[in-house]
């Protein structure tokens, strides 16, 4: 009985443990994930900034793009780009 007891808690404790470390995994690949993105973008703007105008205003637009939608804003609703002429 006692046996059992401790096979159970052995069993739950290296359950928990598999738990934890797949989640763990899970986000250090997100954290990889992440840092490739950010060091892309710092790249694109490295290239934007050294970049001619049309480089940097087109940059620009991009982030402003992800900052509106980030802040749940739509494109034809709520804001509209800039039409080329």
């Amino acid at each position: 009985e006692q046996l059992d007891g401790f096979r159970r808690q052995v069993q739950d404790s290296f359950g928990k443990e598999a738990q934890e470390r797949h989640t763990l995994t899970h986000e250090i690949r997100n954290l990889q994930q992440l840092n490739a993105q950010m060091a892309q973008e710092a790249i694109n703007l490295t290239r934007a900034l050294k970049g001619d105008n049309k480089t940097q205003g087109n940059w620009g637009e991009v982030v402003l793009t992800r900052v509106l939608e980030a802040s749940g804003l739509r494109e034809g609703y709520e804001y509209e780009t800039q039409v080329s002429i």
